[in-house]
């Protein structure tokens, strides 16, 4: 406990205890200022948008540009089972649809404060997993991917989209 006494406002000491005062350290205490919490929401808002979007334009458009380009040109070379396997499709379609079920639950009014808050943390969690299970559907070896022998860097990772998706929160 910490109480603010004497003349000088910069003066903490510490309180003592079976004093009758308010624990002002207790866990209900810890709540975010009501300004603060909807700023952090709206952004949990814009985030859960982007990482639809993000999704849907760097995983299904392109397979679908891909596959429209293949009727002009045959030659033109896609993953041919990306649409067809719920375990190449998956990941991205249930990432965008957590999004967007993380963007509308935060956009209620019904659930209280708190409840979208851990909503956004349980987000970043299962949003990780998301993009690593995107990220790494197609390795097969510790250094290879599937389909892309013929890459120059096909052997090489780098550094993971987990990790810039974390930073954002």
């Amino acid at each position: 406990m910490l109480h603010i006494l004497g003349e000088d406002p910069t003066e903490i000491v510490p309180g003592r205890l079976g004093s009758g005062e308010p624990d002002s350290d207790s866990l209900a205490s810890l709540r975010l200022p009501s300004d603060l919490a909807e700023a952090a929401l709206r952004r949990l808002r814009v985030i859960a948008l982007l990482y639809s979007a993000i999704f849907f334009l760097a995983a299904i458009l392109p397979n679908i540009a891909c596959h429209l380009i293949r009727f002009v040109e045959p030659t033109a070379v896609c993953s041919r089972g990306y649409f067809t396997t719920l375990r190449t499709i998956g990941p991205p379609v249930f990432s965008i649809i957590g999004g967007l079920a993380v963007y509308f639950f935060v956009r209620s009014d019904r659930p209280s404060v708190s409840a979208r808050l851990k909503m956004g943390t349980a987000f970043q969690v299962l949003g990780s997993f998301g993009i690593a299970l995107s990220e790494y559907q197609g390795v097969v070896s510790p250094m290879l991917y599937r389909g892309m022998e013929a890459l120059p860097d096909a052997g090489s990772f780098g550094l993971s989209w987990v990790s810039a998706w974390v930073l954002m929160f």
